[in-house]
């Protein structure tokens, strides 16, 4: 019986070293630098701030979730560098202006001098960080969800100023779009889909198109003051 019950532990010790094995030749495998963004992940806890560099990520949850079903597989960048949608995507956030939206809010200025400093270090031949690389690609998802956010759903959230807003809620799934948009690529095609079609919105940045020329071009002209009536 205790031969038995020897036997059984055994396999089972073989087993458990078998799957173990696994895990780790399955670890092994991954490139360094999906590991490395699993590894972000997992040094972070859910409550806590997610930082990249000298920047703080706007929507730590929304990109766990992303990178999560992705396996860890970066959505911007290869081994050669930045993918050619990054740069459809940073010409989307320089005129996020004309969308009423701030693009300083998108992590813009960051994610373009790290664009900038790894395609200076290709053009050299030199090795740009894996950290910086890192940075960089979840630098750029979180401002896409952001900004995907702000496109479907406004800036602002209306009821939190005026509690008898009657809001009503967008039928589009922010995360979805965002996940077929990294995966192919496509990100101007995603950020259409969240841009507002109201015929309302269209005639709001026509007019703030307008009012944003007119502060270039020095604002309102000035009124002179009426000369007094007295008298007359």
């Amino acid at each position: 019986m205790n031969g038995r019950l020897l036997a059984v532990a055994g396999v089972g010790v073989v087993i458990s070293l078998f799957v173990f094995a696994g895990v780790l030749m399955a670890k092994s495998t991954l490139s360094p630098l999906t590991a490395q963004i699993e590894k972000r992940f997992d040094t972070v806890d859910a409550d806590s701030r997610m930082s990249c560099g000298e920047r703080f990520i706007y929507a730590p949850s929304a990109l766990r979730e992303l990178y999560r079903d992705r396996h860890f597989q970066p959505a911007w960048i290869d081994d050669g560098g930045p993918l050619p949608h990054v740069e459809s995507f940073l010409q989307a956030v320089r005129e996020a202006e004309h969308e009423g939206l701030r693009p300083e809010d998108y992590h813009l200025d960051h994610i373009s001098s790290l664009v900038s400093e790894w395609q200076n270090r290709i053009a050299r031949k030199e090795r740009f960080p894996l950290a910086g690389r890192i940075d960089l690609e979840l630098l750029l998802t979180d401002a896409f969800v952001l900004y995907g956010h702000h496109l479907l759903n406004g800036r602002v959230d209306p009821e939190r100023l005026y509690p008898d807003w009657l809001a009503y809620q967008k039928d589009a799934s922010l995360l979805d779009i965002v996940a077929e948009a990294v995966e192919s690529g496509h990100v101007e095609d995603a950020l259409q889909r969240l841009t507002p079609r109201d015929p309302l919105y269209t005639e709001l940045k026509k007019k703030l198109a307008v009012y944003r020329q007119l502060s270039r071009e020095g604002g309102w002209p000035v009124v002179p003051h009426p000369r007094s009536l007295k008298g007359r």
